[in-house]
This record gives structure tokens, C-alpha cells and sequence, in this order.
């Protein structure tokens, strides 16, 4: 269990503010105050969530309920301790919308786990709530997918 203290990194070009986030969400993550200061667009980069306990949940869900309803947001690049709290939590996506995500793959050849970058609109649109098809980057063996699918994908409509 990763115990990294929470980093957030501010990013804006004019049009929209990306928050880079980094490391563990937990009570003492002081989420209110960083997204009461947004007010143009935003994307919140998730890659780099390790670990989010319930009171970093209840923290998350807080904050992003105080976003103004005219401030849009996205979650992109969601971890996969963020993909869990998306499936248990209703109330972790507020009014945002959830882009990209990481899905959990393992290379039964190379015995390697991975994570692959998927996108919402293309899972819709194509897959569906089935993992796409992905090759292992070193062997280029099919890789499967690491965990329940019905489970992992729930929080895509």
C-alpha cells in the first residue's frame, strides 16, 4: 500500500485549468479549498491516484460537489483506484463527465501485468462494456483482461 502524499499540480492555458493529481486522497487531502478556487473548465488528470481511503472519498465527493454547476470538468486519465470509486461511489462524478480511463491487462506469456489507456466513447461505441482487445508491448501476445468486466466498466452508460 502506496502511502505518497497528495500532490496537485495546476496547469492553465487560458481556456482551462488541468489538474495534475498525484499520490494518496485521504482526510488530510484538502480538496474543498484547491477546486473552490476553479472556475473556468477543468480536467483532472488521475493517472497518478494510488491509493483513495473512505475518508478521501468523502473528502473527493465534498469538493466536487461545490463545483459550480456552470464550471465544467472531466476526469481523464482515471486510475484504477479511481475506476473503483466511479463503480461503488454515485455521487464521486458530480456533474462531470469521465473521458479516458486505465483498464488492468495481464500477458499470460510474459506473466507481465499492464495497465492500457481506453477511451469512454470508443468502449460505447464499439466494446461496450467488453474489454478491447489489446497486445502485450513486448511479446505481442494477446493480453487478457485482469479483473470482472461487468464490475470494471459499470460506470460507463
Amino acid at each position: 500500500m502506496s502511502n505518497k502524499k497528495l500532490v496537485i499540480e495546476k496547469k492553465n492555458d487560458g481556456n482551462r485549468m488541468v489538474l495534475v493529481i498525484k499520490g494518496t486522497i485521504d482526510q488530510e487531502a484538502e480538496l474543498k479549498k484547491v477546486f473552490s478556487e476553479l472556475s473556468i473548465p477543468v480536467i483532472f488528470d488521475l493517472e497518478g491516484i494510488e491509493m483513495i481511503n473512505s475518508a478521501g472519498v468523502r473528502e473527493w465527493v465534498n469538493a466536487i460537489a461545490k463545483l459550480p454547476t456552470k464550471t465544467p470538468f472531466t476526469l481523464e486519465r482515471c486510475s484504477p483506484r479511481i475506476v473503483e470509486q466511479l463503480n461503488y461511489v454515485e455521487a464521486f462524478l458530480g456533474h462531470g463527465e469521465v473521458v479516458s480511463f486505465f483498464a488492468p491487462y495481464f500477458c499470460p506469456k510474459c506473466k507481465v501485468e499492464t495497465t492500457v489507456l481506453l477511451e469512454v466513447k470508443v468502449m460505447r461505441k464499439k466494446s461496450g462494456k467488453n474489454p478491447p482487445p489489446q497486445n502485450c508491448a513486448k511479446c505481442k501476445n494477446l493480453l487478457e483482461f485482469d479483473d470482472i468486466e461487468e464490475e470494471y466498466f459499470g460506470f460507463i452508460q
